[in-house]
């Protein structure tokens, strides 16, 4: 019986473990990226702003070429298959393209908060 109990949570624990283990190379590209950024000089409450910079068409959101052409201009040397794959870990719904806050969601998230609450704060005031 005791065997019983003792593989539960074992399984539990082991398959958490091959999940963050398949994830590691987003992790990585997101860690690296993170990092990148913040060599440059830029800090996670100067995402929208820049965003609105690289955003040609003016509808809040960069698309892939946009996003390539920001990351090729800020000098975040990724390559351009990492580039490509780090917009898909920032566009989780899909749509083909990317918000300031989805990006700052993803390499800044305990700067989300800060960034997009206290603007809404300010707004209603």
């Amino acid at each position: 019986d005791s065997a019983l109990y003792m593989a539960i949570p074992l399984g539990i624990v082991g398959n958490a473990f091959a999940t963050v283990w398949e994830d590691r190379d987003r992790l990585l590209l997101v860690h690296r990226t993170r990092g990148r950024i913040l060599d440059r000089g830029f800090k996670a409450q100067d995402i929208p702003t820049v965003f609105c910079s690289f955003d040609t068409d003016g509808n809040g959101q960069l698309t892939l070429p946009e996003f390539v052409s920001m990351m090729e201009k800020l000098q975040i040397d990724l390559g351009s298959d990492r580039v490509v794959q780090l917009f898909s870990t920032f566009d989780v719904d899909d749509s083909g393209a990317i918000d300031d806050k989805e990006f700052v969601r993803t390499l800044f998230p305990k700067a989300y908060t800060e960034i997009y609450c206290k603007t809404s704060t300010e707004e209603a005031d």
